[in-house]
């Protein structure tokens, strides 16, 4: 038909079943499990996000502080 091969046809239609499957497991999802997981994190995870990334911070102040004093050469003795 139309110079297309037969089993074109069926892969297409498969195809386009797999994504309207895939569209209707998605709706059916409960709400919740819809949204990203970066805004399903609670006011306590994000606290705790918040400090960890501000103590992660201080060991990088800390990490450079020292590599600045081994790095200064030693005074002669």
């Amino acid at each position: 038909m139309f110079g297309i091969p037969e089993w074109a046809f069926g892969v297409g239609t498969l195809i386009v079943a797999s994504f309207a499957g895939i569209a209707l497991m998605i709706r059916l999802l409960p709400p919740e499990m819809r949204v990203s997981r970066k805004q399903r994190l609670t006011q306590t995870e994000h606290e705790m996000l918040e400090d960890l990334r501000r103590r992660v911070g201080e060991v990088e102040e800390r990490v450079d502080f020292a590599e600045r004093l081994l790095a200064r050469p030693r005074p002669q003795s």
